[in-house]
């Protein structure tokens, strides 16, 4: 991977679906109000959504 072509932002993040309780962690830059405990005990930006389909 490059170096230094990401936003300095670019951190992990929690995605939940709140329609279904169903939430992953993954890598974002995406602006939160609100963090979340995951499993592995650290505390992570929260984004909720509900995904329709």
């Amino acid at each position: 991977m490059k170096n230094e072509i990401h936003p300095k932002n670019y951190r992990p993040v929690v995605f939940k679906d709140i329609s279904c309780d169903y939430a992953f962690l993954t890598k974002s830059c995406v602006e939160t109000k609100e963090t979340i405990k995951w499993e592995d005990g650290n505390e992570y930006p929260l984004l909720n959504l509900r995904l329709v389909i």
